[in-house]
């Protein structure tokens, strides 16, 4: 069941209020917002435009319905230090619901005691954690996911298969869901392919219901590269909602 369509790259060209709108239009979405270690380019909003959201998101009682993606040195923090973004993430606790951190295919090293720290944290916090399942990091997130099985804290996982590293490249086949795992899939997704896409993802998602034929299972999909305008490079909010029409409609159509 397709129960969340993500569109990820706002930057400071896009107007706060619009990409709400946006928001509003479509249940579904949710607007992923990338952090990395230099704002102010294409895709990577400045921290006062983040601030500008926030606020905005208060003025219009916007909650939780944006995701941190982390990238660069915020990720290799997550995983490294210790707590060096919990400042960032509670600064804007209000808007945020999930954190992901994007590895982009580079096998990060880990410190077990503060990366063990930073998840209690986002638990403590009630905020969903994504691991991307690049292949590069998949022996990390399982280890995180097996130790948490063992000693509980609370904390809740997803994971979201993109292995063109936000390249926006189709792989050349979806993978089937984790058995008890909140999955996500990217990767080459647009308005022009999304409805294609989904039926061959759902049929990944079915295989994951062989063992409980009753059950439904819940993913999200995300698209970031096909949604930025040719001319600029910027987000182009038009191509979000044909993205958010097509995919909506196929969800609705298909019984998600």
């Amino acid at each position: 069941m397709l129960n969340k369509i993500t569109f990820t790259g706002a930057d400071d060209t896009t107007d706060p209020n619009a990409l709400l709108d946006v928001l509003a239009d479509f249940p579904l979405a949710e607007a992923g917002i990338l952090v990395g270690s230099h704002d102010g380019i294409p895709r990577f909003p400045t921290m006062p435009w983040i601030r500008e959201l926030d606020a905005a998101c208060l003025r219009r009682c916007v909650r939780r319905r944006l995701s941190f993606h982390l990238c660069g040195r915020w990720t290799r923090d997550v995983f490294r230090e210790r707590g060096a973004w919990f400042e960032l993430l509670g600064k804007f606790a209000f808007i945020f619901d999930r954190v992901q951190l994007n590895t982009h295919g580079e096998t990060h090293l880990v410190h077990s005691p503060n990366l063990l720290d930073n998840l209690a944290w986002a638990a403590h916090l009630n905020r969903q954690v994504i691991f991307q399942g690049d292949r590069a990091n998949d022996e990390v997130f399982d280890w995180v996911l097996d130790l948490t099985k063992k000693n509980p804290i609370g904390l809740d996982l997803a994971v979201l298969f993109d292995e063109s590293h936000g390249a926006g490249i189709s792989p050349p086949g979806w993978r089937v869901p984790l058995c008890g795992v909140y999955c996500g899939y990217a990767g080459g997704l647009g308005p022009e392919n999304v409805q294609p896409w989904l039926a061959q993802i759902s049929e990944m998602v079915k295989l994951a219901r062989l063992g409980n034929p009753g059950d439904e299972v819940p993913y999200w999909i995300d698209a970031e590269t096909r949604l930025m305008s040719h001319e600029t490079g910027h987000l182009d909010l038009d191509l979000v909602r044909r993205y958010l029409t097509s995919a909506t409609k196929w969800a609705v159509e298909k019984g998600g």
